[in-house]
């Protein structure tokens, strides 16, 4: 249940916070015409991931933690979406 221990402790949470730490150095690389485009674009949806799951973790509501986890799943699958456009 939500709240029986720190976010912090969440191997979830650890791991997306080293996704977010490689796609801000990964993006350090990117042109800097994308500075406003695609490198925030990128940042941002990858800061959401670790954001949304101490956010859920801190409610104390089980619902709400499935809910937030949720909306940190959907900024994955943005971020996966930014990546493989980069391939492109």
């Amino acid at each position: 249940m939500a709240g029986s221990r720190s976010y912090r402790d969440l191997v979830v949470w650890k791991k997306s916070m080293d996704l977010a730490e490689s796609i801000y150095s990964c993006t350090r690389t990117f042109p800097r015409e994308e500075m406003y485009g695609m490198i925030s674009q990128m940042r941002r949806a990858g800061a959401s991931v670790p954001s949304n799951i101490a956010e859920g973790q801190a409610r104390n509501n089980s619902g709400e933690f499935r809910q937030f986890l949720g909306i940190a799943g959907g900024s994955v699958a943005e971020l996966e979406t930014w990546i493989m456009l980069c391939e492109r």
